[in-house]
């Protein structure tokens, strides 16, 4: 308790002189500075929250990992679980000591044990407390392997394992794009600390940025430009090792239909008619597929129909446009009637090209979302089968606790696992387990779940049980494949960190132009 007070009033002291420097810094009045600290310590209170949770979660992972490590060394050496979870706590007090994050709860697992609460309720109870992921997929496996028989102890064995490659990948992930945070800081840094040279050095040349109406504005608009610039900057920083959450498209059939003329219609059917016989066929049936692939779980009939239905129409009404623009032109200003001709033509060709390319540009964003979340899902698929489940079923527990997720807010919109929800309702409805893998590996059009998919559809066919030997090299070359997708993001960061570059330094421009501009 003491502990937290006196974190509020470090907050608190911190929020004040934050919030008095920028106002000493942008408006020459400290009291303006602490008069806004007082709302600005929720904001800043938040955010030191958030980062101390995530350094809580990092390091209680840590620990969650040895602890396994430990627990694997005292099954083999055959104690039984219950007389496991006693012996790790032991080796891990003098590893920790009685503060370690970790002990905490083996001491409430402990006391659990002394009175006779199942293990696998107790590890649960763990996971919801914590709410870090490695606990609660160590607890559905410890279920599933109770029930199916599963060999615990190559479980654990597999679940450390894969703790373990994850944390070395996301380490050498954090060396590569901490280069890339301190530019950004360096870059934050720079307009505060020119003002505040200035100001130090030159006070009466900056005089005029603090004096009358129109400098407030201009430095008022300064500062939230210079807000901006902090957040835009962490955002392009801020890497998703899971999968960055995307939108996904919502079907919007039905609102449309009840606006659409009749003859309108039956215009734009006509057209789209010609077209899927022309040469624009192929092209027509690849944006369908992608129009499918975006939407799996959609009704895609509708969808399709309302892209179209759009693109045709706004074509239809810029072609109006342009004839309209054409005609005056050749009444008024036939000497320039090629360049009328240019723009019209640019015009209408400008709308299905920007169309088209923002659904490739989803298409795109789908593709690298997948890719991103491919080791995730090897690891659980690994871990769920060497559990005791089978691959049919293990699809079916992922969807499961995707659309848990889902509904509880935890997790956003993923395609990976809205294509496995797919795929468990084409088995649900009778479909042949080596029909729906083929077709998803068609579907994702990446190679490695290609790969996945003929990996496990020749798994039914011939049978065996090296398919966890398969699902775990799998693993290791989809962590070397996001090792090398976040590298090429830590790359593309680079490029996209000019654009708040730029604003800081129009900042600085403004600051040292307008007193100049001012006294003339």
């Amino acid at each position: 308790m003491i502990k937290v007070k006196s974190e509020k009033v470090i907050i608190f002291i911190s929020g004040i002189f934050i919030c008095g420097f920028v106002g000493w810094l942008f408006y020459d009045k400290l009291i303006f500075g602490i008069i806004i600290s007082v709302p600005s310590y929720y904001l800043i209170k938040k955010l030191y929250a958030g980062n101390k949770q995530k350094k809580w979660k990092k390091e209680f992972e840590r620990q969650f990992e040895d602890a396994l490590s430990c627990l694997v060394s005292a099954l083999q050496a055959g104690y039984s679980l219950e007389n496991s979870l006693f012996e790790i706590t032991k080796q891990l007090l003098l590893i920790y000591g009685k503060d370690g994050y970790i002990l905490n709860e083996l001491h409430v697992i402990c006391r659990g044990l002394s009175v006779n609460i199942p293990v696998e309720k107790l590890i649960n109870d763990m996971a919801v407390r914590t709410g870090v992921s490695a606990v609660s997929e160590f607890a559905e496996v410890l279920v599933i392997a109770k029930k199916s028989g599963g060999n615990l102890i190559d479980v654990t064995k597999q679940h450390v394992n894969i703790l373990h490659e994850k944390r070395q990948v996301l380490n050498e992930i954090e060396t590569v794009v901490s280069a890339k945070k301190c530019e950004s800081i360096v870059m934050n840094i720079m307009p505060a600390g020119m003002i505040m040279y200035l100001r130090l050095t030159s006070g009466q040349f900056l005089e005029a940025l603090y004096y009358g109406a129109v400098s407030r504005i201009v430095m008022t608009v300064l500062l939230f430009i210079y807000i901006a610039a902090i957040a835009i900057g962490k955002y392009i920083t801020d890497f998703k090792y899971n999968g960055a959450v995307i939108k996904n498209m919502h079907a919007t059939g039905k609102k449309r239909a009840k606006i659409r003329g009749k003859y309108e219609t039956i215009i734009i059917s006509k057209i789209f008619s010609i077209l899927k016989n022309t040469f624009f066929s192929d092209n027509i049936v690849k944006i369908n597929n992608e129009i499918k692939a975006l939407n799996i779980n959609l009704t895609n009939e509708t969808l399709i129909n309302e892209f179209w239905y759009g693109l045709i129409k706004k074509v239809m009404l810029a072609i109006v446009a342009s004839s309209v623009f054409l005609t005056y032109a050749m009444l008024r200003d036939t000497d320039n009637i090629l360049f009328y001709i240019f723009i019209s033509a640019v015009s209408i060709y400008a709308i299905p090209y920007s169309i088209v390319n923002s659904l490739k540009a989803k298409s795109e964003k789908r593709r690298s979302q997948m890719l991103l979340d491919y080791p995730e899902l090897v690891d659980r698929l690994s871990l769920l089968i060497g559990a005791g489940l089978s691959i049919k079923g293990s699809f079916t527990k992922i969807a499961g606790e995707y659309k848990a997720k889902r509904n509880k807010g935890v997790t956003g919109f993923h395609y990976l696992y809205e294509e496995i929800i797919y795929m468990v309702k084409q088995l649900d409805n009778g479909k042949s387990e080596n029909d729906v893998y083929e077709e998803f590996g068609k579907r994702s059009g990446i190679l490695c779940y290609m790969k996945l998919c003929t990996m496990l559809t020749q798994n039914l066919k011939k049978g065996g049980r090296d398919i966890l030997d398969k699902l775990r090299i799998t693993s290791l070359d989809a962590l070397e494949e996001r090792r090398n997708a976040m590298k090429t993001m830590g790359e593309k960061a680079s490029s996209k960190l000019l654009f708040p570059m730029m604003l800081q330094f129009m900042i600085i421009l403004v600051i040292i132009m307008y007193p100049a501009i001012v006294s003339m």
